[in-house]
């Protein structure tokens, strides 16, 4: 449980905070870290929605997550993911960043075998593949490293 909402953090915090970080505009380049705090988690299974699984996820379930983006210890934004088990013990995950007066940023990845005995990695990597607002045009990747305390340092590559 504890390795699955560390992973799923990790997920959240790089789907928001992109955009809180980037240039002023969209299609500059820019890399950058911030940090991410998760905030709410549910599962929604055959069996209902609770705040922790209530067994061996199968293809299907899925885990919703909301967390705080922070940015020099000020909260810039949150982000709002949904993750779905699919096969072979893999985790495919969608968020979007919400930033107040700078727009909202979309990330995925595939979290190979992240419900799996081996469960959720310590390092991964998510695209960032558009936004709306400043950040229409972003593209490129959020490399994430989840803390012991589940909180995530997520670098941000932007083009």
């Amino acid at each position: 449980m504890r390795k699955v909402l560390a992973l799923l953090l990790a997920f959240v915090v790089g789907t928001g905070v992109v955009v809180a970080v980037t240039a002023t505009q969209a299609g500059a380049s820019s890399e950058f870290t911030v940090v991410g705090h998760i905030t709410n988690v549910a599962f929604v299974t055959a069996k209902g929605t609770s705040l922790a699984p209530p067994g061996p996820l199968v293809p299907g379930d899925r885990l919703v997550t909301r967390a705080d983006i922070v940015r020099n210890g000020a909260v810039v934004g949150y982000s709002e993911v949904v993750s779905t088990v699919t096969f072979n013990d893999d985790l495919f995950s969608e968020g979007i960043n919400a930033f107040t007066n700078r727009g909202d940023l979309h990330v995925s990845g595939l979290l190979r075998g992240a419900v799996g005995p081996s469960g959720l990695p310590k390092v991964l990597d998510l695209i960032v593949d558009g936004g709306t607002f400043a950040f229409r045009n972003a593209h490129g990747s959020a490399h994430i490293v989840v803390l012991p305390n589940t909180d995530e340092v997520v670098t941000y590559a932007i083009g």
